[in-house]
């Protein structure tokens, strides 16, 4: 087996055509910040000289991002500040604009662009070269195979033991849940709303709630997914979704709305909604099938991020609906359905 191409030591990013730069660096901002949202402009052709936008949270607040690929055998001072330009000129203005070059760049040019836009009301951010390799090796060594074909011994091991370990776990879980489908109706089978108990691998307070120290979740079992199991996150709070005519919605707490469904503008209307987070199976260290006296549900030992909230693959909201293929043996009256993450905003009422 070949682990290694022959750029390793040197990436060569002109080997990437300008679309697969400017997936590489999205992926690497991914990996580096965590993307909120994002589209890539520059796939479909440049949009005002941004190639993607969208939006970071970094120091729990949420920064809007403008980004400039440069897939440059040579990158000068003019080349930036005619890039930076484009994006300035823009009614949207952005918290954070980031070039991402293919090449390296003097310290020098580096400099005098922080000295020309040092007044801005933005935040300017260079990643040469040296910085995406940087990143690669260190953080995103899945990446490295996917754009270069280089596979290090230690990523190779690490992924074998990654994927045995999400395998064990899947065959494990598809004992404990079942999904209750509507062809097929089976009555011994588990309802897709049983309770899971979410705890962190380090947690030593539950089943008791110690506040400021506990953050084991009650969630409701939704659906498998391709990576590992769906979860209605809602709780006991509810959530309501917020539609206009156009689509464009919002999520809303039950205890956020000010204004009576009754009193919203005539071209929004009010759901009841849900939220579903994905959680990988590799993400689950262990389980315990047995219901204990405190839920009466199984428990799973899952990895939980800085927020100590579970390390979700994704979240994504939804609209309960009336399920138009209802038979007297199904007992779900209702089905979720989900909403485009694009068309997500923030209405102006109370």
């Amino acid at each position: 087996m070949k682990l290694y191409s022959k750029t390793i030591g040197k990436l060569h990013f002109e080997d990437l055509s300008s679309e697969g730069f400017e997936r590489l660096c999205r992926d690497l901002i991914d990996r580096e910040y965590g993307w909120k949202s994002f589209h890539s402009s520059g796939l479909l052709g440049a949009d005002e000289g941004i190639d993607i936008a969208g939006q970071i949270i970094e120091n729990n607040s949420i920064k809007s991002v403008a980004v400039q690929c440069k897939r440059y055998k040579t990158f000068n001072l003019s080349y930036a500040i005619d890039s930076i330009d484009k994006i300035l000129k823009n009614e949207k203005k952005y918290d954070i604009i980031i070039l991402m070059i293919s090449c390296e760049i003097t310290v020098s040019t580096i400099r005098q662009l922080e000295e020309k836009y040092s007044d801005k009301k933005f935040e300017l951010r260079i990643w040469t070269a040296s910085n995406l390799e940087s990143l690669l090796f260190s953080r995103a060594k899945d990446l490295l195979y996917l754009y270069f074909n280089i596979k290090l011994p230690e990523s190779i091991k690490k992924k074998e033991r990654s994927i045995k370990h999400a395998l064990s776990i899947k065959n494990k879980l598809g004992k404990i849940f079942r999904v209750l489908q509507i062809d097929g109706f089976d009555e011994n089978k588990v309802y897709r709303s049983n309770e899971v108990t979410l705890i962190p691998e380090d947690d030593n307070t539950y089943p008791f709630w110690t506040e400021g120290e506990s953050q084991y979740q009650v969630v409701n079992f939704y659906q498998y997914y391709e990576n590992g199991l769906e979860f209605t996150l809602t709780g006991a709070s509810g959530i309501y979704i917020l539609i206009d005519n156009t689509g464009q919605w919002e999520a809303r707490r039950s205890s956020q709305l000010k204004t009576d469904k009754d009193s919203l503008p005539e071209n929004i209307r009010q759901f009841h909604g849900e939220v579903i987070g994905g959680l990988n199976y590799k993400n689950i260290i262990s389980y315990d099938p047995v219901r204990d006296y405190v839920f009466n549900s199984p428990r799973l030992y899952c990895d939980f991020n800085e927020k100590r909230q579970p390390s979700l693959e994704y979240i994504k909201y939804g609209v309960y609906k009336k399920n138009d293929f209802i038979t007297k043996y199904t007992p779900d009256e209702y089905i979720i359905q989900l909403l485009d993450d694009n068309k997500k905003t923030t209405f102006n009422i109370p």
